[in-house]
């Protein structure tokens, strides 16, 4: 069993001052905050020489910021102005919220409940908006948030980037007054966050190919370490993401290394294991792998048809007979003593009788 606990998120948070946010975010055990005015900010893979997993841009920040966001995780809360991750077009006033997650990703004004695991125990049913940036659905993007007016939060995918886009800033809403503000950045954090596995599987069963993605760009050595301790170097070229590990014969832990010239990058791990769940189950199959054998038939085509041959009824009577033949042996004296008696009862009969 690997576990899978991770170490807390680097969230880096660009924002002149917002009490709101930053106590939500100091507030998640899962996350490392840090924060920067927007003034001093520059965009960078690390703060302070850690890797930044999530940048949070703040309602306020200038264009200088805008136009230069990083190359990873962002989340945008109120950007006034077009970037290059969202289009804005204005404003919007006093916005009905109403959560929609409709697969053409237009707002949904109808108030429907969603069932966005980002939206999971989040209430935004009693949220109130007086303004908001009109925000365009990008193609990365799907509507997580919806209103009569446009989107209110917009999240997505960008290839390995993982976005999001608030329209409101907090100070425009009630929603940092009411218990589904904690549970939002929550999910919306854990949604942001980069998988710490690097997409490896808790468990394989043996001889399953596993595919290793890279921490960075800048991995250039995959090393991976078997049970027996013996270990597999893979370089990987520019411009690679993925490298495939197929020697997992042995059951056990696999450790996977990650490496940036001779600095350690990452380091995660996966289990194979024998005994798989479906391997336990005791009910009967329907279906099972049977081998075949042939008929002679004078109906079918050619004159014969496959069959399969079920072993398992001989096997369970030769099982029975040498249990009975065993008990036989075991209760051999009381056998003879019942026997005896029965006789001696037929006897004694027959004698009366006379």
């Amino acid at each position: 069993v690997v576990n899978r606990a991770s170490a807390p998120a680097n969230v880096l948070l660009v924002s002149p001052g917002n009490k709101f946010l930053e106590l939500a975010l100091s507030l998640l055990p899962t996350v490392a905050l840090y924060k920067v005015a927007p003034a001093d900010y520059k965009p960078s893979e690390s703060i302070n020489g850690v890797p930044v997993d999530v940048t949070v841009i703040d309602a306020g920040a200038p264009d200088a910021v805008l136009n230069n966001l990083p190359p990873g995780n962002v989340l945008l809360i109120g950007p006034q102005k077009t970037n290059p991750l969202v289009e804005v077009s204005g404003l919007i006033q006093d916005p009905v919220p109403g959560a929609t997650t409709t697969d053409q990703g237009a707002a949904d004004a109808g108030g429907s409940e969603s069932t966005d695991p980002i939206l999971r125990f989040v209430d935004l049913s009693q949220l109130h908006v007086s303004r908001a940036q009109k925000l365009g659905i990008p193609p990365w993007g799907r509507v997580l948030l919806g209103s009569d007016k446009g989107p209110l939060i917009v999240v997505g995918q960008q290839g390995t980037r993982k976005l999001g886009a608030i329209a409101f800033d907090l100070h425009d809403t009630d929603l940092p007054l009411q218990t589904a503000y904690p549970l939002l950045v929550r999910n919306l954090i854990a949604f942001l966050t980069p998988d710490p596995t690097g997409g490896l599987p808790a468990e394989i069963a043996p001889l399953t190919s596993v595919g290793i993605e890279k921490a960075t760009a800048k991995v250039d050595r995959v090393v991976v370490e078997d049970p027996s301790a013996k270990e597999w170097s893979y370089p990987v070229a520019q411009g690679e993401t993925r490298v495939a590990f197929a020697e997992t014969a042995q059951p056990g832990v696999y450790y996977v290394s990650q490496y940036a010239g001779k600095d350690l990058v990452g380091q995660e791990a996966f289990a194979a294991n024998l005994f798989l769940r479906d391997e336990s189950q005791i009910t009967p199959n329907r279906a099972p792998g049977l081998p075949e054998g042939v008929i002679e038939t004078a109906g079918s085509p050619g004159g014969s048809q496959p069959f399969r041959r079920e072993i398992w009824p001989l096997v369970v009577f030769a099982g029975l007979a040498l249990l009975l033949l065993e008990w036989t042996y075991a209760q051999r004296i009381a056998i003879r003593r019942a026997l005896t008696e029965w006789h001696t009862r037929r006897a004694l009969s027959r004698a009366n009788r006379a």
